[in-house]
């Protein structure tokens, strides 16, 4: 997965794909305007084969997360390119937050990536949700 800036399109230097741009830099207002003008951008694939709260969520933007999940047509379970959904990404970043908000969501625990791993999880006695690494 590549954390480089999104190729331009050349013929009016504007982001090919500004929302996950957005998500990525967490520019919180670009992002809400972006997706008000055009809320189906959320569920577009970029370059990396990552949705825009792939973006985010690697880089703990709760708020842009936040707003992203409450689009239309979201699939929770969606994966990048290398088979890691939201739920794998906020797990590798210990962003507990949205650990917990995915798995009241019904994101599957138990999903693969593409090299066949699974972030394994474990509820405390508090009932909060942690990684089990």
């Amino acid at each position: 997965m590549s954390a480089t800036a999104q190729p331009s399109n050349k013929e009016d230097d504007q982001p090919k794909f500004p929302l996950h741009e957005a998500a990525r830099d967490g520019k919180t207002q670009l992002a809400e305007s972006l997706l008000s003008s055009n809320p189906k951008d959320a569920l577009k694939k970029d370059d990396d084969d990552r949705l825009p709260i792939h973006w985010a969520a690697s880089n703990s933007h709760n708020e842009i997360i936040d707003s992203l999940l409450q689009v239309k047509g979201f699939d929770i379970d969606e994966t990048d390119g290398s088979g890691w959904t939201v739920l794998h990404i906020a797990a590798s970043t210990g962003n507990d937050t949205l650990i917990e908000k995915l798995i009241k969501r019904d994101a599957d625990v138990n999903q693969k990536n593409n090299a066949g791993q699974v972030r394994p999880f474990v509820q405390t006695k508090s009932g909060t949700i942690e990684t089990n690494l």
